[in-house]
């Protein structure tokens, strides 16, 4: 069969080069509208109960995304006012910013308390003086000054934050889904706000915008910047590889050709299958570039040797193609089924990577079919890549290490035995990085502003209590509020040697207790100063109560929670979890449930920092689940190839044991893993087993090839030479040319991607290893395959 296809392509290559061209003139419009969607629900899988939560609190309170723009005013608190003013010029400039739906800083609750000292002056009960939130004995601006500290300022810190609310991206146009209903899109938005943030009022400084949404989308703008830079540079230095070890401008520009083909047809495959890029996306390019090339060296290897024999172009290349299209075919679906098993990731962007890099791998097998025969035959410029230099240098070297190794088989043995223990405890004390800022270079303006937020403002951790409000707010209402407040003010969980706690709890029952402290107010029933705040603070107060009731005819109360962002995911979830246990607990008591007239809906929590630091903690065991589904994928996929399970089993021990060692040694050292980690087993077992298919499928044909040989002791040993000799070489400059293009991931400034890139290179060169040493020592006793 691969013999007739292999004509078959030689035969009608200008054919199938003019309709790969003709896909090509398709593929570009289709994948010019390939979009990023940078949404964080897109993280999780479907029907995930906290994305649930997390579309009802969009659904019931609206501006739900919360960016703090931080700044520094020594002069914040000066008694002349002057500090008060500029925060409110801020203020007014970020409100003006158009996709922001409101602000709330301490500018608000200081204008709200000059228009109250009005008519309180008309009776003589208020005075003169200070402005009220630096006048000590305005009792009432005092109280609300209490309500909001933690929130937007510390009493003894020059920093001050303004909460700006974002459009909810739900109310956008459903052709851009990260746009806000005015067409300003999230990422335009943020962009604004940095930029009034970098146009302080002198002595204003140090401006900066934090946040859950500013940290995801850091993380996308990451990543659009550094798809298009780190693909250019994938290819120059694979193009530098070919170049200097088959000195053919022609054999350079096929794999390339190869490549780009690859890439529009997959980004046009997945729009068609209505798929987005993610968060880790930057890697499709250099990744397909790498396979790509990897695969076509094989097949250049195999031409340029049938030239060297004498045969004519057609003939040499038909041969090379009925060869090699079993290995390559073979190869491409062990690279899909690899990716495949990451799309059983818990992490988003895990499996869309997963699905897209499967695509991506089976476009490369597209591509060399369509492609190839048609510019390697058409014209006579630059037909043939030359021997490489180090040809004979490499093949003696394969030999003699074949050689050595089989000579002390069983010292080798032993010590893969030990590297494998070695690895697999190791692996064993692997942890997550718990950190979601640690993604992103620590010079970075985003995570230094991170610091000054857990350090100045009580954390960057922002999240929410939502509870069901009665028919009519009454004053026990409140109360119950108000006393649910006090014990989640009072949790507590460990993390590490420290605690931690809550560092904000503020609801609208803060603020209308607050405003009690009013000479006037406090006469007033809770539902008019309820009203009154409503009137004056109509931002803040919809964003904490819903002014009118949802669907089910129930309004909704926020509990605004804030915690410290950058410590441990286990305390994250530890302190989320045991918010959740205190609320059920609480709204399940006689003193709740009596102030409803039937049983009331569920309280719920919710929040970014609830979905971030799930996605941080399940990145573990989507390391293990993914290379364990990789590994059987594989080894099916291996069995049918070489039609034998004995060498298929044979052929993941090498693959997979520098993965292990990689992953162990970081267990050993404590470094953490993130999601760049998380993606490397199954990945890298997928790319590095390629080597395997050829190099057992090349074992299977020079054994056939020695049936009618009389010595039948020797075959194996012929047979394995001449594995290690060919395909021996192939392998080298393949891996040569993966690494290359994996290394150039670590010129990003996405950390997860930099850890890919270099942990990917590592396993790379360990399987070079692994197949030219350790799939020799474990298939040289073999007497029938």
């Amino acid at each position: 069969m691969a013999e007739r296809l292999a004509r078959f392509l030689i035969a009608h290559h200008r054919l199938l080069l003019v309709v790969a061209g003709l896909l090509a003139i398709v593929g570009v419009p289709l994948a010019g509208q390939l979009k990023l969607d940078w949404h964080i629900e897109g993280m999780f899988p479907a029907g995930d109960p906290m994305v649930a939560s997390y579309r009802r609190l969009q659904q019931r309170f609206g501006a739900n995304e919360i960016v703090l723009a931080v700044y520094r005013d020594p002069d914040l608190w000066d008694a002349s006012g002057e500090g008060l003013a500029r925060l409110s010029v801020v203020s007014q400039r970020l409100s003006e910013v158009e996709g922001v739906a409101s602000v709330l800083s301490l500018a608000e609750l200081h204008t709200i308390l000059e228009k109250l000292r009005g008519p309180l002056n008309l009776f003589k009960l208020g005075r003169a003086g200070p402005p009220p939130l630096l006048d000590e004995n305005d009792h009432l601006a005092q109280a609300m000054l209490q309500v909001f500290q933690g929130y937007t300022h510390q009493p003894d810190s020059h920093y001050t934050a303004i909460a700006c609310l974002l459009k909810p991206s739900a109310e956008a146009p459903a052709e851009f889904p990260g746009d806000s209903p005015t067409g300003l899109s999230h990422e335009a938005s943020l962009e604004q706000l940095r930029e009034v943030m970098a146009s302080l009022p002198a002595p204003a400084s140090e401006g900066f915008i934090t946040g859950e949404p500013v940290l995801v989308s850091e993380g996308f703008r990451m990543v659009q910047r550094d798809g298009w830079r780190l693909g250019v540079t994938s290819s120059v230095l694979v193009s530098l590889v070919l170049l200097v070890c088959f000195r053919s401008i022609r054999w350079t520009l096929i794999p390339l050709l190869v490549v780009h083909w690859s890439l529009i047809a997959t980004r046009a495959v997945l729009v068609l299958a209505g798929l987005d890029l993610s968060m880790i996306s930057s890697t499709l390019t250099a990744i397909v570039t790498v396979i790509g090339v990897a695969t076509s060296i094989h097949l250049l290897l195999k031409f340029q040797q049938a030239r060297r024999s004498g045969l004519e172009r057609s003939a040499a290349l038909q041969d090379s193609l009925a060869v090699l299209i079993a290995p390559i075919s073979w190869a491409c679906v062990t690279d899909a089924v690899g990716f495949l098993a990451l799309t059983s990731a818990a992490v988003g962007p895990i499996r869309d990577f997963g699905m897209m890099m499967a695509v991506g791998s089976m476009m490369v097998l597209v591509a060399i079919l369509l492609l190839v025969p048609g510019l390697a035959l058409i014209g006579r410029w630059d037909t043939d890549p030359q021997t490489p230099k180090i040809d004979l240098l490499v093949r003696l070297w394969l030999r003699r290490l074949l050689e050595y190794c089989l000579s002390r088989r069983p010292i080798a043995l032993t010590v893969l035995l030990l590297l494998a223990v070695f690895g697999i405890a190791g692996s064993l004390r692997m942890r997550v990085e718990t950190d979601y800022t640690k993604n992103f270079s620590q010079r970075s303006p985003l995570v230094q502003g991170y610091e000054v937020i857990e350090r100045e403002l009580g954390g960057a951790g922002v999240w929410d209590v939502m509870l069901p409000v009665p028919v009519s707010i009454s004053n026990e209402y409140l109360a119950q509020v108000m006393e649910l407040e006090t014990q989640l003010r009072l949790l507590s969980v460990a993390d590490g040697d420290n605690s931690l706690a809550l560092s904000k709890v503020l609801s609208i029952a803060d603020a209308e207790a607050a405003s009690r402290t009013g000479p006037l107010l406090a006469a007033l029933p809770v539902s008019a100063r309820l009203q009154g705040m409503r009137a004056a603070m109509p931002d803040f107060s919809s964003i904490l109560l819903t002014p009118e009731p949802d669907e089910s005819g129930r309004r909704w109360l926020r509990i605004m929670l804030r915690s410290h962002e950058r410590v441990g995911a286990r305390a994250k979830n530890d302190l989320v979890l045991a918010v959740n246990t205190r609320l059920a607990e609480f709204t399940s008591q006689p003193a709740w449930l009596d102030l409803f007239a039937g049983p009331p809906p569920e309280s719920e929590v919710a929040g970014y920092h609830v979905m971030l630091g799930k996605l941080v903690s399940s990145i573990l065991s989507d390391q293990w689940k993914c290379f364990l589904l990789a590994t059987i994928g594989i080894l099916l996929v291996m069995t049918v190839a070489t039609r034998s399970l004995k060498l298929a089993l044979v052929a993941i021990i090498p693959n997979a044991l520098p993965i292990t060692l990689v992953l162990g040694t970081m267990g050993w050292l404590g470094l953490p893993i993130n999601m760049g980690a998380a993606m490397i087993a199954a990945v890298s077992l997928g790319l590095s087993v390629d080597s395997s298919i050829h190099y057992l499928l090349h074992y299977r044909r020079a054994l056939a090839a020695q049936i009618d040989k009389p010595n039948r002791a020797a075959r194996p040993l012929k047979a394995l030479q001449s594995a290690q000799e060919n395909v021996g070489l192939a392998v080298v400059l393949s891996t040569v040319a993966l690494v290359a293009g994996f290394i150039s991931l670590a010129t990003s400034e996405f950390i997860p991607t930099v850890v890919f890139g270099t942990l990917a290179s590592l396993t790379m060169l360990g399987g070079l290893l692994g197949n030219l040493l350790v799939l020799p020592l474990l298939i040289a006793p073999t007497k029938k395959a």
